[in-house]
């Protein structure tokens, strides 16, 4: 009944407060690791994009020169934005609990 519930240990606000903080700090380390999966996985689509738009650019040189140059534009656009990325990402794997 009601009243049983209420005098168990786990029903105390204490208790209740502790269980809470400790689903908390679980959830958190969760979140941290997913975290650095998507961090790898930035890095991995950066690397495979700017190897994509190299290899465009040297497909269209000699047969369309005014596309490899709006594709080589876009590249050094992304790179700079990727570079961007990356040093957040490394200071954010400095981050202690990281």
């Amino acid at each position: 009944s009601r009243e049983e519930v209420q005098r168990k240990k786990w029903s105390t606000p204490a208790a209740r407060e502790a269980l809470d903080v400790f689903f908390k700090n679980l959830r958190a380390e969760e979140t941290l690791t997913r975290c650095a999966i998507e961090g790898t996985r930035l890095l991995t689509y950066m690397r495979d994009e700017e190897q994509y738009l190299k290899l465009a650019v040297e497909l269209y040189t000699m047969s369309r020169p005014e596309i490899a140059q709006q594709i080589r534009r876009e590249a050094l656009f992304k790179k700079r934005v990727h570079d961007e990325h990356r040093k957040r990402l490394k200071r954010i794997e400095k981050l202690d609990g990281y």
